[in-house]
Order: C-alpha cells, then structure tokens, then sequence
C-alpha cells in the first residue's frame, strides 16, 4: 500500500521500503529548555556574523528511505475533515521548525531555526499503522465508508527529505436519524428530577448532524454525570448504535439506569498533619447525611485547591463494588498532600523598559500563620533607578542620577469568614519610589536631567473580603482603600512646587465572571482556548469620606477566545476606563493642555504665575496633574498598545517640575480610555509558540468621551515560551503609519497631540521582554 515515488536520479531500488528506523534522540526531546539556552548563547556570540551557516544536508540514500527526515506530511482527497485534525491522530509527523520555518533563510537569526528544530524520521512501518489509523478515524467523524486509496513518500533529490502523501476517500457521511431514551428504573418522584436535565443532555446528540464517536460518549458522558449530580451515584448509561449504510442514517439508544437515590456518609480527611481539620472540614461544602452530588465533590476540591497549600488533592466515593447490593450511603475518603507552610525567598531582578533600574528582594511567608490557616506573607524590595534612563537610550548616554527605591508590603489571609468560602484581607505597604507615569522625564544629557528628580514616600492600607463563586469560576471582592502619597525632590530641601501630600480613601468593588477553558473544558486562566472573560472594577473616592480626590473610577474588562484549528486560538480583549470626577477641574486643566498641543507650543508661566495665555494658575495646574498621577488613564506598553512606549498614547505636555527650565513632553494622563487587542496565537510545540497582534487604544480628556478616529494602531509578532510560571514572551510592535489619526500622516504633529512613539536601532519599533501573557 506504500509506494515510494521516484525522481529522476533515484535507482530504481527506491522502491523497496526497509525496516531500519531512526527517530530523535532522546536527550533532544527531553531538555527544551537546555535548548532554549544554546539559542540564546549561540545567537550573542554569532550577532556580529552576516549569515548563519546552512545545515549540513543528512544522509539519505535513494534505494531505502527509512531514517529520511519528513520535511513535510500531507493529506490529498479530505473534504470535511481538516488536515491538522488527521495529522493530530498519527505518529508521521512533519518536523517541527520554529515559527513554521519562516527564519530558515534570515541571516543569524537562521541559526535559532536551526537549534530548536524537531526533527521527524520516517519509519514505513509507522506510516503502515497510520494509513490504518487514518481510515479508523475518518470513520469515528462519522465517515463509515472511508478508506486510504494511497500512501506515498516522494525524496527530494536536493536533500534527501521526503513528503509523506496520505490519499483518502471519505464517502458519505452517516447522519443522526433519531435519538432515543429508555429506562431500566422509572419511578416517580425521584424519576421526576432528572428528567429534564437528562433531556438536555440527550440533546446535546443533534438530528441531522454527522454520527461521530466523541459526540455519542461525551453525550453518554453528559447523561450519567446529570443523573450522579442529583443524588444516583449508581446511576449507569449503556448506548447502542444502529447504522444504516444503504440510507447512511444511524439510530441512537441510550438506557438509563437510576439506581438508589443515595446520601453522603462519613467523611474521613487523611494527611492534614499539623493543619487543622475543622476549617478544611467546613470548606468542603457538604457533610455526612447531605444528598449525594459528583458536582458537589468537585466543588470540594476545588476549594480545597484555593488554599493554595496542597500538593496533591484525592477525593474518593466509596461506592458498593458491582458484585454486591449498592449501598445508599456512601463514604467518602479525602487524601490530602500539604506542601511546605512556610518559605524565606531571596532574589535580584532588573527592569529595563520606561526605566532602567536593579532590586534585591526578601520575602516570608507562612501559610498555616497563628493556626487557622491564615496565610501572611511580608516582602522587601530594596532597588535603585538609573535616572532618566530608558531602553531606547539606555546605550546612548550615561545616567545622571542613581535614585535609591525601597518597596514594603504585608498580606494578611483569614479564611473562613461569614461562610467557608470567604476570606477576609488585610494588606499594608510603605514605598519610597520614582513614580513612572511621570509628568517630568527628561532626557539623559539635558540640563534637566540634572535637576533633583520628583518622588513619593507613600503609605496605604487595605482591609476587606472576598470570594469566589460557581465551582470558584467567578470572583467578587469588597475593599477600603487608605493611602498617602508624599511627594519630596531626590536630593533636595526643596518641596515640588504645586505639589502637596494627598490623602486617597476609596471603596473598591471588583468582580468578574470567568468562562474560560482549555480544549478539554477544563478551567485554563493561563492559555484558554475558547470561552469569555467578563470584569468590571469600580471605585468611589471622596463620597461619604475625607479625600483629596472626589471621584467614580472604573474600569469594564472583556476577553473572548475561540479556538480556529487545533493549534490555533483567535484572541480579542476590549477594555475600557471612565474617571467621573465631582468637579470639571480635570477637564478644564486637560483642555488647556490639549489646545497648545494643537498649537504646538509648551505651557509657559507669565510673571504672575499664571499659565500663559489663561487664568490658571501654573501651580494649580500641577495639582491636577498630581491627582491624575493616581487617578488618571494612560495607555501603550507591554500589556496594551505594544506599538508605543509605556505611556505613550495620549495627550503629551511640557509641564514643567520646576519654576524654571524648559521640561521635555510627557503624559499627563486621560478621563476616558479604550484599549482593543486582536490576537492569533499558534502553538508550534508543547513549549514554543508565536503570536501575531494588532492594537489599538486611546486616552481622551473629556469626561465618557470616546473617539474612534485616533485608533493608535500597532501591529506585530511575538514569540512565547512556556516556563512554570507562565509563558515568556518578546514581542515586536510597529505603529501602522497613517493609522494613529485617521486622515492624519503628518507624525510630526500626531507627537504632539496623540502621542509620543518609541523607536529600535532608529526604526519605529518598540521591543517587550515580560513573563505572561499582554491578556
């Protein structure tokens, strides 16, 4: 059934097919990671170089293909079912090259493509079983007729690799005629509560669609699971299956067995060691005598899995064995793995992005504190900032300042509060840092990068509660939010001019309802493949409290996922951010700003200290501009328009810190923003995957004033790869030109009044190295 094709070079041995087989080595498959390293080895030593070296071709003799590397695997004659979903199901497979291959030919970083390629060895006696494999799963999709009318493999005489062809002929498909429900047990009334959620299951098996294998079990599945939900842990499902080949119609059975309706019994907690039993007992959900529920045991466990001090979960239904009458109380055993309560962590980090600085850090954790399993963890994070650095000039002139930071903070935990599944909060920090949305960053070999910096010594306490809810999918807290921020010069005496210490006091409610799953249904909040993701956060400050600001903050969040191909999954998030303050100050002062910037021109101080050309005072204006530090939208950088610099979309002004000196362009921050992100993510191996991204954003100054006419597009690629916590990722974003203002293509002016742009080596690009996904 396997026939070799042959080029003009070949002898005619070529033919025969031998059983020698050659796969990857082992130690190639089993240490990504160390190859990973070699990458980015290789890549700093050869950066100088201009090409990469080509691959030395393998040996591949024309009369024995066995051992020949698969270039590629195709599928010929399928019309209804994918080719990546057949290639899924064989074990010929194409070898794997990194973004699918496109940096092969590119010079350098070729040698990246060359390293972390997996490469696949043909062995006729695999492809033998996969034709089998093949016909076997084109039948499961509901093809009863399908057959593999060929196999070919065709070496290229350039370098002895081959192309696997796999020619199928589906047939018609069997579809769905009926399907029917018959019961062992009916009775009344216990018959009379499953009887609809087992009608919806049945329906899920839909007439007229094709008669596939995994629909039929996971109905099967479904039908079972909504009878044990509701008290029948005996319940059994058997399906029968009547295929009619000549009218390629099936007829589908599914008899339905109750069972006992039946309860929990004695619940027995093994492993806890120094933990304590009555709270993990009462976080279960159920207890000895309540109705019997698989959802309910799910449930268990994953609120035993939220305390986050569990290495292994087991919970157990001891059920009566199938040669005994079945017992309607059923015991259940709960075998528990505690990992370790309590961990000191020491590290160094670096930060090289809207700023360049190095940090030390120190934490404690327990997380059995005082008993009661109270979690209470304190971190120090002691740095310093390399001021005004930034990686785009990072290599181009030394800093001016070195700026010491010092981060604190504490969290408390207390489980258990109002109900099993609520947890009171209690966080406290004190920070003395170099904020980043800064209204003053210079550049590094200006005179005013010699200016004594602005920075806050900052104080803040939170206290409230929280839970999560529908088998922990969805998320609700309540907070109280005290805060000080002090602002003082590095370096100086002096206090900022127009700034002044602000109190902040405001409650905090943020929820979300999370729908999110991996292709198995499972709950995924790292890499979904399918489902939506709905969040809203919301404060109110100066109502009902004192506070230096008086205003509604909000922020609605939307994340949808839809898988489009087996390794492919199509990516959108929409976020929006609304400042409704008391008082128009906000307004008033933006407005000034954003007129000048149409007029390009700075904001200058006349001799009465006021801001030329208005009745505002200049320091007044810096108060505003202070509050909007800390309650005020910005947008652009690594986890929203990767086209621009942190901060970059959005109104820029020339405010200046001082009473003198010409100040350079920098945010001031918005009352309305929107932020759109579309997102095709491929998965090329279990580690290793790209992305390819289009952003969009804005930040306004009026109060829910939304344009769509300065979208701030910016498009790119990025490349993921998995890590325990979390996907590392670098991604390359370029601004679209003529697409920040709709009809405007002077970038000159969009500076000015959209924003300010980040470039790479001189080109209109802006690099992100971080850990997890932009959403």
């Amino acid at each position: 059934m396997i026939a070799p094709s042959r080029s003009v070079d070949e002898d005619p041995a070529a033919n025969r097919l031998r059983s020698k087989v050659h796969r990857v080595s082992a130690q190639r498959r089993q240490h990504p990671e160390a190859r990973a390293l070699v990458v980015c080895a290789c890549a700093i030593v050869l950066s100088a170089c201009q090409s990469a070296p080509k691959p030395k071709p393998p040996t591949c003799r024309p009369n024995d293909l066995s051992g020949c590397i698969i270039e590629e695997v195709e599928i010929l004659g399928n019309d209804a079912i994918p080719d990546a979903a057949i290639k899924e199901r064989i074990a010929t497979a194409e070898s794997a090259h990194a973004l699918g291959g496109v940096l092969q030919n590119i010079p350098v970083v070729g040698l990246s493509d060359l390293l972390t390629v997996e490469y696949e060895y043909f062995d006729p006696f695999v492809l033998e079983r996969d034709l089998a494999r093949v016909e076997r799963y084109l039948r499961a999709r509901g093809f009863y007729e399908a057959r593999v009318t060929a196999g070919r493999v065709v070496r290229r005489p350039s370098d002895g690799r081959v192309r696997v062809e796999i020619s199928v002929s589906e047939g018609a498909p069997v579809k769905i005629r009926r399907v029917n429900l018959m019961w062992k047990d009916w009775r009344m009334p216990e018959a009379a509560e499953v009887s609809k959620p087992v009608t919806e299951a049945k329906n899920e098996l839909v007439i007229g669609a094709r008669m596939e294998e995994e629909a039929y079990e996971k109905t099967k599945k479904a039908l079972a699971r909504a009878m044990t939900d509701r008290g029948f842990p005996y319940a059994n499902v058997v399906g029968q299956v009547k295929v009619d080949l000549v009218a390629h119609t099936a007829d589908v059975t599914y008899t339905l067995e109750l069972g006992p309706r039946s309860k929990f019994g004695a619940i027995r907690i093994v492993g806890l060691g120094e933990l304590p039993e009555g709270i993990i007992r009462k976080s279960l959900g159920f207890k000895e005598g309540d109705l019997f529920s698989t959802e309910t045991l799910v449930d268990a466990e994953r609120a035993l899995g939220d305390f986050g001090i569990f290495g292994a979960i087991d919970i157990k239904p001891e059920l009566s064995p199938p040669d005994k009458p079945p017992d309607p109380t059923i015991p259940v055993t709960i075998t528990l793995q505690p990992s370790a309560l309590r961990a000191v962590k020491l590290g160094v980090g670096a930060e090289a992005g809207a700023r360049v600085e190095v940090h030390g850090s120190a934490s404690w954790e327990d997380r059995n504190f005082l008993g009661g399993l109270r979690r209470f963890a304190i971190e120090a994070r002691p740095g310093v900032v390399f001021y005004p650095s930034a990686l785009f000039n990072l290599f181009l002139a030394a800093p001016t300042q070195v700026l010491p930071e010092i981060r604190s903070r504490f969290e408390l935990r207390q489980p258990g509060v109002i109900d099993a599944h609520t947890q009171a909060v209690l966080r406290g920090a004190v920070n003395i840092y170099r904020p980043l949305n800064i209204i003053s960053t210079p550049a590094p070999d200006s005179e005013e990068a010699k200016e004594p910096a602005l920075g806050y010594r900052e104080y803040s306490g939170t206290v409230g509660i929280e839970r999560r809810f529908g088998g922990f999918q969805h998320y609700l807290g309540q907070f109280f939010h005290v805060q000080v921020d002090d602002p003082f010069l590095y370096w100086s005496d002096e206090h900022p001019p127009g700034f002044s210490r602000l109190l902040l006091m405001y409650l905090e409610t943020s929820g979300n309802l999370d729908f999110r799953r991996d292709d198995r249904g499972n709950i995924d909040r790292v890499s979904p493949r399918k489902g939506v993701f709905l969040g809203l956060n919301a404060q109110l400050a100066g109502v009902f409290m004192k506070s230096d600001v008086d205003d509604v903050r909000l922020r609605p969040d939307l994340r949808a996922y839809l898988p489009i191909a087996p390794r492919v999954t199509l990516a959108f998030h929409l976020s929006g951010g609304f400042l409704i303050p008391q008082q128009n100050i906000y307004e008033e002062t933006l407005g000034i700003l954003e007129q000048k910037a149409k007029e390009r021109v700075g904001v200058d101080e006349d001799g009465d200290g006021m801001v030329d050309g208005t009745n505002l005072k200049l320091d007044e204006l810096r108060a505003t501009l202070q509050k909007l530090q800390f309650r005020g939208f910005y947008s652009g950088g690594p986890t929203s328009n990767r086209g621009y610099i942190y901060n970059g979309v959005g109104l820029h002004s020339n405010v200046p810190l001082r009473r003198t000196g010409v100040a350079p362009w920098s945010p001031t921050g918005g009352l309305t923003l929107w932020e759109a992100t579309l997102e095709l993510r491929l998965s090329f191996t279990e580690n290793l995957g790209a992305v390819l991204f289009l952003d969009g954003s804005d930040v306004t100054s009026g109060v829910l004033d939304i344009r769509v006419d300065r979208p701030h597009l910016s498009g790119g690629i990025g490349v993921r790869y998995a890590t325990p916590v979390g996907p590392v990722r670098v991604d390359v974003g370029a601004r679209i030109p003529c697409a920040q203002v709709i009809g405007e293509c002077d970038e000159v002016q969009i500076a000015y009044d959209a924003g300010r742009f980040g470039y790479t080596g001189g080109f209109p690009l802006v690099t992100t190295i971080a850990i997890g996904e932009a959403f």
